[in-house]
């Protein structure tokens, strides 16, 4: 479990079409793309479905470990915050990618692994 407030970062996610909440995470936090539930203030007992991202952004050559919360089919304005997100499974690992496109198509297919798990646990 991961709690912390949304804070704004470069964007890139939004520009990508994916926009993300921007949480600190533990430095000693597994890196990975995860499944996770999503509970942001003030409805904490509210559980929206996600992915995080927890790493360094390789692509984009960013040496800073990050937590980046992608909460499906949510466009609610969350900086300043608090959320607690809760982990389920790794979906996979930290991948460099060649470029911001192929990096995108990636999340396109994360997001319908995502889909396909939530459908189960659901």
């Amino acid at each position: 479990m991961i709690t912390g407030t949304v804070k704004k970062h470069l964007g890139r996610g939004r520009q990508m079409g994916f926009p993300t909440a921007n949480i600190d995470v533990p430095a000693d936090a597994e890196e990975g793309i995860f499944l996770a539930w999503s509970h942001v203030a003030p409805l904490m007992d509210q559980k929206l479905p996600s992915l995080i991202f927890i790493g360094k952004n390789e692509t984009f050559e960013e040496n800073e470990k990050v937590g980046e919360v992608y909460i499906l089919d949510f466009e609610d304005n969350l900086y300043g915050k608090e959320i607690r997100v809760e982990i389920i499974e790794k979906l996979r690992k930290v991948i460099k990618f060649s470029s911001p496109n192929t990096l995108i198509q990636q999340i396109h297919n994360d997001v319908a692994e995502a889909r396909r798990r939530f459908k189960k646990l659901l």
